[in-house]
């Protein structure tokens, strides 16, 4: 498998990409602390030449560790390829997922 760290601080956020043993999927994955922000990536990773269905899990509007809006959630899809840039708000203590399946 191939692991990889896109971006990050310590203690503050981290973006981490793996991909799947013997499928081509990849797998992102995005943490940040109490700071809401927003953290963009370079696709680069992915294979060149091919179309993936980016399937993303991210927080929702107001999303917040600490209030009623913890668990909000947006889920989405769109294509995505090689050389594109993908930007995901995490809320306060959030964070977000992403499964590039290729197409």
């Amino acid at each position: 498998t191939d692991t990889r760290v896109l971006n990050g601080e310590v203690g503050e956020f981290v973006t981490v990409v793996r991909k799947a043993k013997g499928t081509g999927e990849w797998f992102l994955g995005a943490v940040t602390d109490g700071t809401a922000r927003t953290t963009t990536v370079k696709l680069d990773f992915l294979d060149p030449g091919k179309r993936y269905e980016a399937q993303i899990y991210r927080d929702g509007e107001g999303a917040d560790y600490r209030t009623d809006k913890r668990h909000a959630i947006v889920i989405e899809k769109k294509m995505a390829a090689a050389g594109d840039t993908l930007s995901l708000w995490m809320g306060p203590g959030g964070g977000a997922a992403v499964r590039f399946v290729a197409k």
